[in-house]
């Protein structure tokens, strides 16, 4: 396995009187590759990836963390109606702004824009979204049902 060993002054981050710590890590060679990759790509030392990496991951200490890759993001992105979403905040305000319908006898039913969007088309001029889905709730249950 690849070791690391950062050299003492090559802080990341000079604008803190911090000081820093030399570190030696064992990586799996593919991940060290990959690593190596993204820092030659930018421009930067592999040390440097490495430490922001990990600095700015410091306060992310869930046992079970959730982390996208570019194209699940995009995909998160898109289903959050195209807002950047840079922090965990960001994907739980997302999250919390899908649309909240309330049906006859006050069924809640949540839908994501997209979903709205495609529920739309269908509907009557004149006739409210709830309206709407009700009627499509009710066909679909009666075709279901057999009624």
């Amino acid at each position: 396995m690849p070791r690391l060993k950062r050299q003492a002054g090559t802080d990341p981050n000079p604008a803190t009187s911090e000081p820093t710590v030399i570190l030696k890590v064992s990586l799996p060679k593919s991940v060290h590759d990959s690593y190596e990759q993204f820092a030659s790509l930018i421009g930067v030392p592999l040390e440097d990836v490495l430490a922001d990496r990990l600095q700015s991951c410091v306060d992310h200490n869930a046992g079970r963390g959730v982390y996208f890759n570019d194209p699940e993001r995009e995909e998160l992105e898109n289903l959050a109606g195209r807002r950047p979403l840079r922090t965990a905040e960001d994907a739980l305000e997302a999250l919390r702004a899908l649309q909240t319908l309330e049906l006859a006898k006050a069924v809640p039913i949540t839908f994501s824009a997209g979903q709205l969007r495609r529920l739309n088309m269908g509907r009557r001029v004149g006739q409210s979204l709830a309206d709407h889905v009700s009627t499509l709730f009710l066909r679909e249950v009666r075709r279901v049902a057999g009624v």
